[in-house]
């Protein structure tokens, strides 16, 4: 609303008189066409209305100026009558409907297919109102927006900020008076070093130490974490000197970068602490894991251990994580048997810290041979394992661990954890593990998240969907009628999968 119509509305028309709709050329065409109103209020609310529905259309109030270029010509082809419909269908649905919107967004980006110019503004809305958390949905949008939808959300604020940032001019060399290096946030200054450690890695390493000295903690904290980028073993003494400062998150930054620097001294270190704690002994035909808790030492660069937890059992922890899985071959036992061996010792600091190595390391064999040993540690340690799993191993080892753990609330988020952590696809054989598991249980409030994932991630195929419509007919009466909703849900993206073809 426009300065003077806020200050008649304030006053009053008796007061202040409404003043005319607009100057604008165009808007005044169409407030020539507006009802004839002797009431000066009515008139007000007419011009009010006129200029919010400009505004919306605009994003901003319409001023006099120069024509706007037309969008370019498109070159990619509208989707089909069926797939329109259902895409209006999905919009309809508002935020419940996120999920799929996403796979008919992506599935249309993919196909080269284009959204009809009618449903390009409740698209760019949902779209731009999504808070984010669905990798690719801006991007998919974008694509099956086509050359017109992109045009479109140039000229609006808030959709403008669903386009790609211009992505920075490489010229192969580093300059540390580039104005987002030196004037730039946190986020840019991060992304700037990204950028130039993978074209000059020692220039960028100089350009952090330069700035180390006037940076705070955080700051520091995060130019540590960006020699990530190209690390190298040229790398290490600015890192062993961040192991000493003042700052705890600087500290773990750094562990946490040498960590990935398994020829660095540090790490070293941690190995050889971390095997002298831990001994494979054989009694009685039987091999039997001996762990001593490890004595700190006055340069360790770990935080404090968690309010409960003992210092000793946290530092082997911290030990471990950081020592390469293949220095454990020294106790001439495989991963599965060293896991087995730990959970029937009940050495949990130990499962905790090779946990967090098969995670950094993603290795699938680690990963496994803990699942099997301890499926039901916890449902955090469940998820990190899940997501590094081989695929073709994701259904033994949900099977494994579903006939190992119980039906209590911590078995449940075990499973539960095990599967988040499993991207989609998925296939026959984990949805029907999945499925037969979620269908023993008595009630859905604890597996709630892993139903959605069937229906999202399971293959969207009519073969998937009978299977999962057989397992809900042989569920109990709480979690039958989710079992039908994922069948549905895996109907309803073999449909929309067949429409944009």
């Amino acid at each position: 609303m426009s300065d003077d119509l806020a200050t008649a509305a304030l006053l009053g028309t008796d007061r202040s008189p409404a003043p005319p709709t607009t100057t604008d050329p165009v808007l005044a065409d169409a407030a020539a066409g507006l009802p004839k109103r002797d009431d000066p209020a009515t008139r007000l609310l007419d011009a009010a209305a006129l200029a919010a529905t400009a505004r919306r259309a605009t994003g901003s109030q319409v001023v006099a100026g120069p024509p706007l270029a037309p969008a370019p010509d498109e070159t990619l082809p509208l989707c089909g009558a069926a797939a329109a419909a259902h895409l209006r269908g999905l919009l309809a649905g508002g935020t419940e409907a996120v999920d799929v919107l996403a796979l008919w967004l992506g599935t249309a980006a993919v196909r080269g297919l284009r959204i009809p110019p009618a449903l390009l503004v409740p698209v760019l809305e949902a779209v731009a109102a999504e808070p984010g958390g669905r990798p690719g949905l801006r991007a998919d949008a974008l694509v099956a927006a086509g050359e017109r939808g992109r045009w479109l959300a140039a000229q609006h604020p808030t959709w403008r900020a669903l386009l790609p940032a211009p992505a920075p001019v490489d010229t192969g060399t580093v300059d540390g008076d580039d104005p987002a290096w030196r004037h730039g946030d946190a986020a840019e200054r991060a992304a700037w070093l990204d950028r130039a450690r993978t074209a000059d890695p020692a220039t960028a390493r100089a350009l952090v130490a330069e700035a180390w000295r006037s940076a705070g903690a955080q700051e520091r904290a995060t130019l540590v974490r960006a020699l990530r980028s190209r690390l190298s073993p040229d790398d290490e003494p600015f890192l062993d000197a961040a192991l000493a400062d003042r700052s705890v998150a600087v500290r773990a930054a750094a562990v946490g970068v040498l960590a990935h620097l398994p020829s660095s001294a540090f790490v070293a270190r941690c190995a050889e602490r971390a095997l002298a704690s831990v001994t494979v002994t054989r009694r009685m035909l039987r091999d039997h894991l001996i762990v001593e808790l490890p004595e700190p030492e006055a340069d360790d660069p770990f935080a404090a251990p968690a309010p409960g937890a003992g210092a000793k059992a946290a530092l082997l922890t911290r030990l471990v994580e950081v020592t390469p899985l293949s220095a454990w071959d020294r106790l001439g036992r495989d991963p599965g048997t060293l896991a087995q061996l730990a959970a029937a010792a009940d050495a949990g600091p130990l499962l905790d810290g090779w946990t967090a190595a098969a995670e950094r390391e993603h290795d699938p064999r680690w990963a496994r041979a803990l699942l099997r040993a301890s499926p039901g540690r916890s449902a955090q340690a469940a998820a990190t394992l899940g997501a590094v799993l081989d695929p073709g191993d994701r259904a033994d080892v949900v099977r494994a661990v579903t006939a190992t753990v119980g039906a209590t609330s911590a078995g449940q988020a075990a499973v539960a954890g095990l599967v988040q952590g499993m991207s989609g696809p998925w296939s026959e054989p984990l949805t029907v593990a999945v499925a037969e598991w979620a269908a023993r249980q008595s009630a859905v409030w604890g597996i709630a998240g892993v139903l959605r994932r069937l229906g999202h991630d399971a293959e969207p195929t009519a073969r998937t969907e009978a299977l999962l419509r057989a397992v809900a007919g042989r569920a109990g009466p709480h979690v039958a009628p989710s079992l039908t909703r994922a069948a549905d849900l895996v109907h309803e993206r073999r449909t929309i999968l067949e429409e944009l073809t």
